[in-house]
């Protein structure tokens, strides 16, 4: 669903692996990409998600 709606959140790639909590990568490569890096980002994808899924339970 993510990736379907790319066009209206706009987040990045990283970003939402991040939220998806992927293991992606080597221990060294999760090291230097934290979570703390894609903070803004992954509240405006959760934002997006929570307006999402309220739409479905209303509409």
């Amino acid at each position: 669903m993510v990736d379907t709606h790319q066009m209206e959140h706009r987040c990045s790639y990283e970003a939402k692996e991040k939220v998806l909590d992927h293991v992606v990568g080597s221990g060294v490569e999760r090291a230097y990409t934290q979570k703390a890096v894609y903070v803004e980002e992954m509240r405006l994808l959760l934002n997006w998600w929570s307006e999402y899924v309220l739409a479905m339970v209303e509409g």
